[in-house]
């Protein structure tokens, strides 16, 4: 029971940390004028509304200072990708890369 109960404790993080980046691409609604209608300060959620959900999220605290910054990946079908980079749920960085 002692190891079926600590293979249910390691299993079910993997598995949350895996799946939040088992997004497919996004089909032709990546552009670089999609991603030009966002504006440094908006929120997750903003972003969210103009983009729609991410394929990838990682989140990390920032050292020292406090707070944490969370990265948003997009990708679409032809190989466009979208970084969106928050610090404490504010936009801060927004890098477009065309695809094919």
């Amino acid at each position: 029971m002692h190891i079926q109960s600590l293979s249910r404790m390691l299993i079910i993080p993997t598995l949350a940390v895996v799946l939040t980046g088992c997004g497919g691409p996004l089909v032709g609604g990546l552009s670089a004028e999609s991603v030009a209608k966002l504006d440094k300060g908006m929120s997750p959620a903003q972003v969210r509304s103009v983009l729609g959900q991410p394929n990838e999220v990682a989140e990390a605290p920032i050292p020292i200072v406090g707070g944490k910054t969370t990265t948003y990946i997009y990708r679409d079908s032809k190989g466009a990708t979208a970084t969106i980079i928050f610090k404490n749920d504010e936009m801060e960085v927004k890098v477009y890369t065309a695809g094919k």
